[in-house]
């Protein structure tokens, strides 16, 4: 018997791990979670969140970066490691230039991209204020409902968890164009 666990975030069920392929029953537990049991019974399709493969790989994707934030700053709420994830792409973006803008989105999950573009208005970017603490407050502003977050450790925590899954040709072009004082953030 295997256990096969889900999430709510925003809305959407997102999978914690992927690969059961039939269901047996569903439970609601503390924490949001629903719990499917499932068989493995070989010869049928493997259980689809969403009929779509893209959809079903950005999702599990999704959930193993947020699982790397919610690890490096020891949470427990997914909901949380979203809104770091959410408010620091956005700062980044808010950054660059348009075109390493998008460049750097292309090497992200589809989901995360839509995260990264959400509300993006691309003129006058980058942005004039360039200073580190301008940075930070732009983060700890996004970071809504979680005031007491330690803004610079959920800086640190996002871009240690962006640099384990794109490629370093691409974190170094995205350094380059932030100012020393942001660049230094980035481990």
């Amino acid at each position: 018997m295997c256990v096969h666990s889900f999430t709510r975030l925003g809305g959407l069920a997102l999978p914690l791990h992927l690969g059961l392929t039939s269901v047996g029953k569903a439970s609601r537990t503390p924490g949001r979670e629903v719990r499917l049991i499932a068989c493995e019974i070989w010869g049928e399709d493997i259980m689809s969140q969403t009929g779509l493969e893209a959809f079903d790989s950005t999702i599990q994707t999704t959930n193993i970066w947020l699982n790397g934030i919610m690890e490096r700053m020891g949470w427990t709420d997914r909901h949380r490691a979203y809104s770091a994830l959410r408010s620091v792409l956005h700062a980044l973006r808010d950054h660059m230039t348009v075109d390493v803008a998008a460049s750097f989105a292309a090497q992200l999950p589809l989901l995360i991209r839509g995260v990264f573009y959400e509300g993006w208005h691309p003129a006058g970017k980058p942005i004039k204020e360039r200073h580190r603490a301008a940075f930070l407050e732009q983060v700890r502003r996004e970071l809504r409902g979680y005031p007491e977050a330690d803004t610079e450790a959920v800086v640190r925590a996002v871009l240690h968890e962006i640099s384990r899954h794109i490629t370093q040709g691409e974190v170094e072009s995205v350094k380059q164009v932030l100012p020393h004082e942001i660049r230094a953030l980035w481990p």
